[in-house]
């Protein structure tokens, strides 16, 4: 078939697919539809329809909205002059299931100038000049009001293509719940976490996830435990709970970030009842408050007391949906668990040190377990222990073989993320600021001070 009569199908086809979009979607601007047929072009028939489709069903849904005042899929934005549309162009997403969509204006300041501003005629000059500047003032307005609403469209699809692509929604979803949520960001993800806060029913004893969540909460003192469990679990990965949760913890909602207070003994009786569920027993407190714990304590037990604190936090507050004052007592066992959880590490690091001493000589250290600044801090002290250790025979030097070189077991860095050492070259950097070292397969020697 000739190349001029292909493209005059197509062009047919363009056009019956237009009408009848139009008549499916009367709420969406003619124009808008064209466009978005224009994005979709190359696919198959049926890829394309079902495409256009989902986008024009969101638009159609926000026309629908009562509150419509910013985002005008109809085209008509707030010009007062008939005629005056706006061609907006789209930019799609990666994904079938990614938002795509008229977000930006198409023909640009000049383009939305060219249905606004009315030729001057053949009369006076001086009459003219007159209505020229008024048809100046007017246009500019429109301009102005037509270029905000482009930016509304583009913000939009970002803020969907924001949250969509971080979790497992389709961006449909996540676009009809942004407009329920006032087309706020942070209010559609703070909605997306109350509802997973809401049906959280088991304790949770994942230790991965619980240190997941603890680094949330670390790097966003606002969120409380729930929360970060509820992000770690709907996000794709832990940079996307990092991104959603900065967001979230900007949101001033009392049924997802809960108030800071002081938590009384009475909380501890309060016995409530789930309307969907039998009545549960309310938990007795923890047994041994965080600044309780004895110096040597083990970090197992501490981490059973962290566990408890934790899904406490998750009890009370679902409990806080019916109940605001479980808000409180939701602060209160995320600040303690989040105590234990401190406690941990430091007992953590004692017990390997501990096992690093068992293990050591005083002309041996064994790095293995260690992590990067440990390992670093560690070996720095044991060197300079094993130095002054050596008094006088240091005088003499190595040579004469008064003492032996200190050996410093590092390992390959086979379990190490993506298998490449971390440890020994760290190790070695830092004690080549000061020492003779040399460094062979798994293993840093250490031959005296330069």
């Amino acid at each position: 078939m000739p190349v001029s009569s292909q493209k005059s199908r197509c062009m047919v086809d363009h056009d019956a697919l237009a009408q009848q979009f139009e008549a499916e979607f009367p709420f969406v601007d003619g124009s808008l539809i064209r466009s978005t047929l224009s994005d979709y072009e190359g696919l198959s028939k049926q890829e394309q329809v079902r495409l256009v489709r989902e986008t024009l069903s969101i638009f159609q849904d926000a026309a629908m909205c009562q509150d419509t005042a910013g985002f005008d899929p109809t085209g008509l934005g707030s010009s007062t002059q008939t005629g005056s549309r706006s061609t907006p162009s789209s930019t799609s997403y990666a994904g079938d299931d990614a938002y795509t969509g008229p977000l930006a204006a198409h023909k640009g300041v000049d383009g939305f100038a060219e249905g606004i501003v009315s030729p001057r005629g053949k009369g006076k000059k001086k009459h003219n000049r007159r209505s020229t500047l008024q048809t100046r003032d007017s246009s500019s307005s429109d301009l102005t009001s037509t270029t905000q609403l482009g930016n509304v469209w583009q913000r939009s699809g970002e803020d969907i293509h924001f949250i969509a692509s971080r979790t497992a929604f389709p961006a449909k979803s996540i676009a009809s719940l942004y407009e329920q949520c006032g087309r706020s960001r942070s209010k559609t993800i703070a909605h997306l976490v109350g509802e997973f806060v809401a049906v959280q029913v088991e304790d949770l004893d994942d230790d991965t996830v619980i240190c997941l969540a603890i680094e949330l909460t670390e790097d966003n003192p606002a969120l409380q435990f729930p929360e970060a469990i509820a992000l770690v679990n709907l996000t794709k990965d832990q940079d996307g709970a990092r991104q959603l949760g900065r967001d979230l913890a900007s949101e001033d909602l009392d049924s997802i970030i809960y108030a800071d207070g002081p938590i009384v003994p009475e909380y501890e009786a309060i016995k409530l009842s789930h309307p969907s569920r039998s009545p549960s027993p309310s938990p007795s407190a923890p047994r041994l408050a965080p600044s309780q714990l004895a110096p040597g304590q083990d970090s197992k037990s501490i981490r059973a007391l962290r566990d408890e604190a934790f899904n406490k936090s998750r009890l009370y507050a679902r409990r806080s949906k019916s109940d605001h004052y479980m808000a409180h007592a939701t602060s209160y066992y995320s600040n303690q668990a989040r105590e234990y959880n401190a406690a941990i590490k430091k007992a953590e690091l004692a017990e390997r040190e501990r096992f690093a001493a068992a293990q050591t000589s005083k002309t041996e250290l064994d790095l293995h377990d260690f992590n990067v600044s440990e390992a670093t801090r560690l070996a720095r002290e044991r060197v300079e222990a094993w130095w002054e250790g050596l008094g006088e025979r240091r005088l003499g030097g190595m040579s004469r073989g008064n003492y032996s070189p200190y050996k410093i077991i590092v390992g390959l860095g086979n379990h190490s993320t993506g298998g490449r050492a971390k440890v020994g070259p760290a190790v070695e950097r830092e004690l080549r600021k000061g020492w003779k070292v040399e460094r062979e397969q798994g293993v840093i020697w250490v031959f005296g001070k330069k």
